[in-house]
């Protein structure tokens, strides 16, 4: 067992030994070395023990796997030593995984989603919904292989036709998102059959701001509905945080004294964690709320009816259509979306309330861009408050019914 300082020339010098299998161990990283098999085949291999038995991994071949890649996958089947986990039996596992995945468009699209949205994407739930309530009956059946660009352009065009331009172009990024997983992290297909121009054209941006009229029988029609949905809208409106932000919302993450609300790094869309000044109309609201759970603020109960559950633990509100369209019904309002409330917050704080638009944007916590965003440490605290009490009054004036055009000045303003 010869002991050498690999080096990238060295591994290129080494010849074979005539009916003899060679192994040259690198002086720099233990158990790591080349082997070489009699005809001149090179292969990079680790030995370690574990549980006291010697055991041998095999990284890769030579010169498909270089010796600096190959020296990071030892270190990585070192650390996998150290927490008491066997590399070699890892790589098996996963081998199997691969052998025994089937090979169609609806099993492929539920390894998507088990191995990469859930783990990836708090919207994994749209992804999944898409997947098999949009594109399964059309291409579930057909082997992931054999789907080609035509597939997918009729695929769009039948979505454009029943569900509309929107939706189709949502299906086109969700099918996008899972054949590049498909390929790039399964080996499963040698490319994707989607390229550019192939997103459907007419979508709009959505523009949609609730009139004062509008906000006030929504609220009216929410007061109406009671807890959970009821509580779950005003809030929404106070706050103007997302959908889910504020269904999911914690009691851990609520300081009442305080008037504040931390929302944590894992549930912020933004991935960082976001603070948001509670209004006292809001606290109003959150204090007057049944805490029938030590976590869900809003819940629809306890998941009794669902296998493997935890009976324990209440679940966050769900069936946000079925509540909108509840809502629309009582209120008489029409053709907005839960997400144009957050529009509506930003464009009152901007327009009636002359908020600065930096101050909007971290009320909503949207990334910024360019260098400056980079050294500015500020949360703007203070700011984020003073900008929803005002719109905190702002509403209490749309609810007494006076004008929409009346601006509420900022607390300590002159």
């Amino acid at each position: 067992m010869p002991k050498l300082k690999l080096t990238a020339a060295a591994v290129e010098r080494i010849k074979p030994t005539p009916d003899k299998q060679v192994e040259y161990f690198d002086a720099l990283t233990p158990g790591f070395a080349l082997r070489v098999s009699p005809k001149g085949a090179k292969s990079w291999i680790m030995f370690y023990r574990l549980g006291g038995k010697l055991r041998r991994l095999t990284i890769g071949r030579f010169p498909a796997l270089s010796l600096a890649d190959a020296r990071t996958k030892a270190g990585e089947a070192v650390d996998q030593v150290d927490n008491g986990i066997d590399p070699a039996r890892e790589k098996q596992v996963k081998k199997r995984e691969l052998q025994e995945t089937p090979s169609t468009f609806e099993a492929v699209a539920d390894l998507f989603i088990e191995r990469y949205a859930k783990r990836k994407k708090r919207t994994w739930q749209g992804d999944e919904r898409r997947l098999k309530k949009v594109v399964g009956p059309i291409l579930g059946h057909r082997p992931i292989s054999t789907i080609t660009r035509s597939d997918i352009v009729s695929l769009l065009d039948t979505v454009e036709d029943e569900r509309g331009v929107y939706a189709a172009n949502r299906t086109l990024a969700t099918v996008r998102k899972m054949l590049n997983w498909a390929m790039v992290e399964r080996a499963l297909i040698e490319s994707v059959p989607i390229g550019p121009g192939m997103a459907r054209e007419g979508e709009k941006a959505r523009d949609k701001v609730l009139t004062d009229a509008e906000i006030k029988s929504l609220w009216e029609a929410a007061d109406e509905m009671g807890w959970p949905f009821g509580g779950f809208f005003k809030v929404l409106v106070l706050t103007g945080q997302r959908r889910n932000e504020v269904g999911e919302m914690r009691w851990q993450e609520l300081d009442l004294e305080a008037g504040l609300w931390t929302i944590p790094a894992e549930r912020a869309k933004a991935g960082r964690e976001h603070t948001v000044p509670l209004s006292n109309m809001a606290l109003d609201i959150l204090k007057d709320t049944p805490r029938l759970s030590d976590e869900t603020v809003f819940t629809s109960g306890f998941p009794s009816r669902r296998k493997n559950a935890d009976k324990t633990k209440a679940v966050p509100i769900s069936g946000f259509s079925k509540f909108k369209a509840r809502l629309d019904e009582k209120a008489k309002v029409t053709g907005w979306r839960l997400h144009d409330v957050r529009r509506t917050v930003a464009t009152n704080l901007t327009r009636a309330l002359k908020i600065p638009r930096l101050v909007v944007s971290k009320v909503l916590n949207h990334a910024e861009g360019g260098v400056t965003q980079l050294y500015d440490v500020n949360e703007y605290d203070d700011e984020k408050r003073e900008a929803l009490n005002a719109w905190a009054d702002r509403v209490g004036i749309i609810l007494k019914g006076d004008p929409g055009d009346k601006v509420v000045e900022l607390r300590g303003a002159k």
